[in-house]
């Protein structure tokens, strides 16, 4: 069986289970963005605690061939200000790096540490050093940029 055939089932299995997660993806959805392209899919969340309440953010999570043998890729479409997400969207994360990846790990384990994440930045860790450093130095600055580049860029689509 070739090794995109089985991606392809273990994608389909994954989005049963999102589809049954419940409380567990509370006010997030995803899901393959056309039914001829089941490697790419499309994440929303919502209801992401302080600074980015409020705010709806997209996400792309694109499968390899080889998955679940190796991560999918996942990048904000939402600009985002945070210490640990790049300006093009890049997310630096453990479970999504190739020598941290393990084959049981699923999407919702991706969307919860994605939301975790959010809510919690590593500013040990930054793709932004400035932006962790204020963030560390002067939090009621981040928070409030970090307010305010919400609204700008996370409107809720109506």
């Amino acid at each position: 069986m070739a090794a995109s055939s089985k991606a392809v089932r273990r994608i389909m299995k994954e989005l049963e289970r999102v589809g049954k997660a419940g409380e567990e993806l509370a006010n997030t959805e995803a899901g393959p963005v056309s039914d001829t392209d089941m490697f790419t899919w499309k994440a929303v969340l919502r209801n992401v605690g302080e600074p980015y309440a409020g705010g709806e953010f997209e996400l792309q999570i694109t499968f390899p061939e080889d998955f679940p043998f190796k991560p999918p890729t996942v990048v904000f479409v939402t600009p985002v200000y945070h210490p640990n997400i790049d300006k093009s969207g890049e997310i630096c994360m453990p479970i999504l790096k190739a020598d941290v990846w393990r084959p049981m790990n699923s999407v919702i384990n991706v969307l919860t540490a994605v939301r975790d994440l959010m809510e919690e930045p590593n500013p040990s860790d930054p793709l932004r050093p400035k932006l962790a450093a204020q963030y560390l130095d002067k939090r009621a600055a981040f928070d409030k940029a970090a307010k305010k580049h919400t609204k700008t860029h996370a409107k809720p689509k109506k």
